[in-house]
């Protein structure tokens, strides 16, 4: 991936790179407390990864956490769960997900994979799934009764709370990588140090 950091501890606009699934089911729709709060800071958000010449202060990326020459913090830990919509499917028991189709995320490919062979689960050879490229989208397919999505609450944490998407099996889930906060090793900016912060805040408080 090219270094596109930025290094100052001067500006009052803070650029963040960021996937795009957790930018607008996650990051955004909290986006308003911290333009509140800090009104003097000039927030830009990033998702399009194509764009190799934009300069960004900092990251939330999705990974191992192994980036050299890089600043990080672990911001959550993802266990990948079953969700569904409420009034379209309903499960008992891990034994049964082979009855439903298969809502697969190119980015946690092999999600399914392991956690069925974790629950020694065998899916009939002619089981195909339904296949997406980001997460919004699976959780929407989710939404719409189209299958079990296998997916982090923390990105669905909105749509489970409005009853859009319900967890079933609370006790089926994979652990799968985490989110850390990463930027260059300059200096931080007060911009970032006051982003950091709230960000941290709106973690602790992500259960409420």
């Amino acid at each position: 991936m090219t270094q596109s950091f930025i290094d100052t501890a001067e500006t009052r606009r803070l650029s963040v790179r960021v996937a795009s699934s957790f930018a607008s089911a996650w990051l955004v729709p909290r986006l308003a407390s911290f333009v509140h709060q800090h009104p003097d800071i000039q927030i830009q958000i990033v998702t399009d990864n194509t764009q190799a010449h934009q300069k960004y202060e900092c990251e939330i990326r999705y990974g191992h956490g192994k980036w050299p020459g890089m600043r990080m913090e672990r911001l959550w830990a993802e266990k990948l769960r079953l969700l569904v919509a409420p009034n379209a499917i309903h499960i008992q028991s891990a034994a049964e997900i082979d009855q439903h189709v298969l809502i697969y995320t190119d980015s946690r490919v092999h999600g399914w994979a392991e956690l069925l062979q974790k629950y020694r689960i065998a899916l009939p050879v002619n089981s195909s799934g339904l296949h997406f490229d980001r997460t919004t989208l699976a959780l929407e397919a989710a939404k719409a009764g189209l299958g079990i999505a296998l997916e982090s609450t923390l990105i669905a944490q909105r749509a489970i709370r409005d009853g859009l998407l319900k967890r079933v099996l609370d006790d089926v889930e994979i652990e799968d990588e985490a989110y850390y906060l990463v930027c260059g090793e300059g200096p931080p900016s007060d911009a970032f140090r006051k982003f950091r912060d709230w960000l941290f805040q709106q973690l602790e408080s992500r259960a409420a």
